[in-house]
């Protein structure tokens, strides 16, 4: 069966995380994933992030972690729900009114770094990770990495679960990202990555470490903003898909979801 050739997609960063790049990233991706003060930033990075993506017609989406600023969110924590949803509608809360504020709305949810790992894994956890996001907006998007538990759990909630990939991260065969820790597993190389990308947008796949296809299909593809190449590696990216006639818009906007 003949693929159709694809003619846009979201390109996505973590930004709000004090790495410096936003001012760079924002003009280059369509969607903002913003840390919400719990692995990073507080209440006046979120304003920030919020008007930088205001002013650069960026769709915005909060960021929530566990509250954990000492190891950036990506330490695996052992939390009770009423735990959990603590600290997450904590965040949002936060989140949303800042964003009211500055006459924002929040278009999406991106579960951060050991949690959204976890979720992606683990039903239990993904499935208390949407109660919550429920319980914040019943209607809430919800963007994670493609055919996970995560984006299972928010279809079994009823909420629009959006797919992605990553374009400086490896994944296992099992579809899901290596960890941090593995050799090889956070790509720095520009070429690797416009091929992992390229991979995605048309091929609908990504090669895994041991060389195996994975099929993923995603709505939109992140680059992350904490990376120290990462303006680079997008600018690159962009570069790319744009000699390509694909046009980088928010998975939001194409689906039609305004």
């Amino acid at each position: 069966m003949t693929q159709t050739a694809p003619t846009s997609i979201d390109l996505n960063a973590d930004l709000g995380e004090g790495a410096g790049t936003d001012q760079e990233l924002m003009p280059l991706i369509s969607s903002a994933n913003i840390a919400c003060g719990g692995h990073a930033g507080d209440e006046q990075t979120i304003r920030e992030s919020i008007k930088l993506a205001l002013a650069n017609n960026v769709a915005i989406g909060a960021h929530p972690g566990f509250e954990d600023k000492e190891n950036f969110g990506r330490d695996r924590l052992d939390l009770s729900f009423e735990e959990l949803r603590d600290q997450l509608l904590r965040q949002l809360e936060r989140f949303q009114i800042i964003a009211e504020e500055e006459g924002a709305k929040i278009r999406y949810v991106k579960v951060h770094g050991a949690l959204a790992n976890m979720a992606c894994e683990d039903a239990e956890i993904a499935d208390r990770v949407m109660r919550v996001i429920k319980e914040f907006d019943p209607e809430m998007p919800v963007l994670a990495l493609a055919s996970t538990e995560q984006t299972m759990a928010a279809i079994r909630h009823g909420l629009p679960a959006y797919d992605e990939a990553y374009a400086d991260r490896a994944f296992t065969f099992e579809g899901h990202l290596a960890p941090r820790d593995m050799k090889g597993a956070v790509l720095h190389d520009i070429d690797q990555a416009i091929a992992h990308v390229e991979n995605i947008v048309h091929k609908q796949g990504v090669l895994a470490m041991d060389g195996s296809y994975v099929p993923l299909k995603a709505h939109s593809i992140c680059v992350h903003g904490d990376s120290p190449d990462a303006v680079e590696m997008v600018q690159a990216i962009v570069h790319t898909l744009k000699q390509q006639d694909i046009e980088i818009r928010s998975f939001l906007d194409v689906q039609g979801d305004n």
